[in-house]
């Protein structure tokens, strides 16, 4: 049973987004065939501006459970509902239930003008809009 699930919303590096697929990881618990009870999945990174990186939409689809393991992101459109990766109608074990955002850690501040890095200003834009959108989950 997958009662929990966690999105890893990696920022990377300025021009590559590291992972362009949406991938599921079981943690295995013993034997062969027994896992733990939880998933982690992970997606493309923010990227560096609004043409790289995963839309926003296409992660608040993951937290409600549409996003099916395999689906290939596309910066510059989101999942359709015709999209074979598409889950039409997710359980609340297809939900994501934690979300996790890693940032790097020489990112002294989110907006701060002595970091040594910044997340650029259209990162902070897409964070904003998915902590909302979970926010106003529940």
């Amino acid at each position: 049973m997958n009662r929990n699930k966690e999105v890893d919303l990696k920022f990377v590096n300025e021009y590559q987004p590291f992972k362009d697929k949406y991938k599921a990881y079981k943690i295995r618990k013993g034997g062969l065939g027994t896992h733990y009870p939880f998933v982690f999945n992970d997606i493309m990174g923010l990227g560096k501006d609004a043409e790289r990186g995963v839309c926003v939409e296409d992660i608040k689809l993951a937290m409600k459970g549409h996003v099916e393991d395999g689906y290939k992101f596309n910066p510059s459109s989101a999942l359709s509902e015709d999209n074979q990766h598409y889950n039409r109608d997710p359980s609340i074990n297809d939900r994501v239930h934690v979300l996790v955002c890693v940032i790097p850690g020489n990112t002294a501040g989110l907006q701060n003008d002595n970091a040594t890095s910044q997340l650029p200003t259209e990162g902070v834009k897409k964070l904003r809009e998915v902590r909302l959108a979970a926010r106003d989950m529940g």
